[in-house]
């Protein structure tokens, strides 16, 4: 957030506290694989936060070369992140809990959002500008690049899989599909036509996903049959448009316009969005990552 904030709530969103970081940059993505360890990327910048006692203290972590658009940490050890600078993109792993970065060869085309799977399972996905597509192949440093089909050069902001199916949304409602590992070049493209844009999508399992959209009036798209039909819904009044939204299990959070976010015990529900609670900070919040169904940390 602005001025290096971090807020953290531990009951279920319900109150929210600021978690002080010692820096005062702005700090953008975040990625905690407990409710104690996690990591908090600068905003347009080289630098990496890492907290192993829950925020009390953090630590200083460098990944020089350019500024980082997106980290994810699927265990202790291993993480990657998405760079760019003048116009070279790289996708870099870390296998010591980021306290190295080794260099990779060059991405081309702007990588913006990253999934990366279990610890093991060596699946991980990474979309941006330019219909720009990257998958991981076999272990950390083996990547495909690829482009999602018939996007029309537009930017494609974030990438998730669960279960059995990939699926990348874009700026203009644009959402393609597989039930193939590594294989959105082929993928199944879903047509929508409200003039929305999409901003980010979770899964809550297989068959439940939700997409964050621009458009104050429904600013959802949820659906319950595995990405075959989706509907526009606006749970409570005061949820504008969205950025951001995780799940841990059923429970998941998002974040609102303005400084609030959403929780929804069970959200296989799309009717049970709390509303918006605001957070006590005066910043747009963005990144936010939902540990369990009392942990959550956001960032702005």
């Amino acid at each position: 957030g602005d001025q290096g904030t971090v807020i953290k709530s531990t009951d279920s969103g319900a109150t929210w506290t600021t978690v002080p970081t010692g820096v005062t940059a702005n700090l953008g993505r975040c990625s905690f694989i407990n409710d104690q360890e996690g990591w908090v990327a600068y905003w347009f910048g080289e630098t990496i936060l890492k907290t192993s006692d829950g925020g009390s203290t953090w630590t200083t972590q460098t990944a020089a070369l350019a500024e980082i658009e997106d980290i994810a940490f699927v265990d202790a050890d291993l993480g990657y992140i998405c760079q760019g600078v003048l116009g070279d993109f790289y996708i870099r792993p870390s296998t010591d809990g980021g306290d190295t970065w080794p260099e990779m060869a060059v991405v081309i085309g702007r990588f913006r959002s990253f999934w990366a799977g279990a610890a093991g399972s060596n699946q991980a996905l990474a979309v941006g500008d330019d219909c720009r597509l990257a998958y991981q192949n076999s272990g950390t440093g083996n990547w495909v690049r690829t482009s999602v089909p018939d996007c029309f050069d537009q930017i494609i902001y974030d990438v998730a899989s669960s279960g059995s199916t990939d699926i990348a949304v874009g700026e203009n409602e644009y959402l393609v599909h597989t039930s193939t590992y590594g294989a959105l070049s082929n993928g199944t493209i879903r047509t929508f036509s409200s003039g929305t844009g999409f901003r980010a999508f979770k899964a809550v399992d297989q068959n439940h996903w939700y997409i964050t959209t621009t458009n104050s009036d429904t600013p959802l798209y949820y659906t319950a049959d595995a990405v075959q039909s989706w509907a526009q819904i606006r749970p409570q009044s005061n949820i504008l448009s969205d950025y951001d939204i995780d799940f841990s299990g059923n429970f998941g959070c998002l974040t609102t316009r303005g400084s609030s976010v959403s929780c929804n015990l069970d959200a296989t529900d799309p009717t049970t969005w709390s509303s918006a609670v605001f957070t006590g900070v005066d910043l747009q919040l963005h990144g936010i990552e939902v540990y369990d169904n009392q942990n959550i940390w956001a960032v702005g």
